[in-house]
């Protein structure tokens, strides 16, 4: 027994190396309670003469401890690699990076000592040799992460982020742009985790400046962006108090009061996502995105006269916007959008002129003008306003020849034009072929039953009732 317990304590102890130390200060004296952090860049192979360091193998594992009043700090059972070493005074201000091989303390060969005195021009010198050297390693990265993101290689943009906290673990914009790469592929709790890191960097920066909205407009960002990660996480009340904190810290909260808009909407919880949107609204009324969400929500709790009012004070917001920039397409789409949505809410009530009037405004900004064109074939077609119906129609195909359902609406006007010919049912030019596209586009669609009957019955004898004299001696 007392040698198991032996072997356990052994096995307790831990592995790696000790690192020890003395720091020294600009005037040459020992420094108490200054920070010492060493953080895991890479591993590395061969001995301590040439130790070569082995790519994309760093984990950012962080070590660290505080000096004593000699100066003097000690961590044990650090692991065996190359490190990051990054000494601060005790109220947090920049002293020294380096570099430093952290190998076992069982090799008699390796001497895992830093000794480091701020007060020698040799270390200045050799600061900023590490810096200089940081700063064209970083250069030399960036161009190739810009081309991996705007290819969409997330990949490869992963492994360049991963170099790059390596080479500088405080910048908060390469955890902020990790977390972003992870969340385009779907990582999601992996995005939570580097948006975290990314917050927890500013929080300290806004400690130092409490009075820059810089930072805590950033640092809003990062929280909205690790909130949607969470969201997306089914994490929703956790998603929710983190919006909340970004509305309260940020310069401009819309965003964040938009975001959780969104994250109740999809919750189902329609009269908190109304509430969230009004605010987002009220904070900045110039963001059509904004009137679309509130007025979607409205529509489906069913307040139809709020909705209306929604979409025409969004309408509104995105006039004025383009009125001052023509070219934004955002303002654009968002008019587009509440004007197809405002049409079909009047559809929806029979008021199919207002309704016919909303979706030939919205065809002339939307940047898919095929689904008001086809919303005023569908509504013509309810009037039973034919041939309006089946030019809207084509002009919805023209915008859009793969449109299945265009082709379907104008099939059934067409049809119902058709009149009994000896026997047969006789459609229009063009019916059987437009039915045939339908088919084409869409072989298994919702209307396809009903397509297949139509053409049946152009190409089948249909009783009428009639019998001849021969057999009845009557007509």
């Amino acid at each position: 027994m007392i040698l198991r317990a032996l072997l356990l304590a052994l096995l307790a102890i831990p592995q790696g190396g000790t690192v020890t130390g003395t720091i020294l200060d600009r005037e040459g004296k020992p420094l108490a309670n200054g920070h010492v952090k060493y953080t895991h860049i890479a591993d590395f192979s061969n001995t301590p003469d040439n130790p070569t360091p082995i790519s994309n193998s760093g984990t950012g594992r962080v070590y660290q401890t505080k000096t004593n009043k000699k100066g003097e700090f000690t961590i044990i059972g650090v692991h065996v690699g190359i490190y990051r070493v990054e000494i601060t005074d005790p109220a947090g201000a920049f002293l020294y990076s380096g570099r430093a091989y952290v190998g076992d303390n069982a090799d008699a060969t390796w001497s895992n000592v830093l000794n480091v005195n701020l007060s020698s021009p040799s270390i200045g010198d050799a600061v900023v040799r590490e810096q200089n050297s940081i700063a064209a390693q970083v250069n030399h990265i960036i161009p190739d992460l810009h081309t991996a993101l705007d290819e969409h290689n997330w990949t490869r943009a992963t492994d360049l982020l991963h170099q790059l906290l390596a080479l500088d673990p405080g910048k908060w914009e390469y955890y902020q742009n990790l977390g972003t790469v992870q969340a385009n592929q779907q990582q999601y709790a992996d995005a939570a985790q580097s948006y975290q890191k990314a917050i927890d960097l500013e929080q300290k920066a806004l400690a130092d400046k409490p009075d820059s909205e810089q930072i805590r407009s950033d640092l809003t960002g990062i929280m909205i962006a690790e909130a949607d990660a969470l969201h997306r996480l089914n994490k929703l009340d956790e998603a929710m108090k983190l919006y909340d904190q970004a509305a309260a810290l940020a310069p401009q909260p819309a965003m964040a009061y938009f975001h959780a808009c969104n994250a109740q909407s999809n919750r189902g919880s329609i009269t908190a996502a109304i509430e969230l949107c009004k605010k987002a609204i009220a904070a900045d009324p110039a963001q059509p995105e904004y009137y679309v969400t509130l007025g979607g929500a409205q529509s489906s709790s069913g307040k139809y006269d709020d909705a209306v009012q929604t979409y025409q004070a969004g309408v509104k917001a995105a006039q004025q916007r383009l009125a001052a920039n023509p070219d934004s397409g955002i303002a654009k789409a968002g008019l587009g959008q509440m004007l197809n949505a405002e049409g079909n809410l009047y559809a929806q009530h029979n008021q199919y002129e207002q309704a016919i009037a909303a979706f030939n405004e919205s065809a002339k900004v939307s940047s898919y003008a095929a689904m008001p064109l086809f919303n005023v074939c569908a509504t013509y077609y309810n009037m039973n306003r034919v041939d309006d119906a089946i030019a809207a129609c084509d002009q919805a195909i023209a915008s859009d020849p793969a449109m299945a359902e265009a082709y379907y609406i104008k099939a059934s006007a067409l049809f119902g034009r058709g009149k009994l010919d000896h026997g047969k049912y006789q459609a229009p030019a063009g019916t059987r072929e437009t039915l045939n596209k339908y088919l084409e586009l869409s072989p298994f669609g919702e209307h396809a039953r009903f397509v297949r009957e139509m053409l049946n019955k152009l190409d089948s004898n249909i009783d009428t009732g009639y019998k001849s004299s021969a057999k009845t001696g009557k007509k």
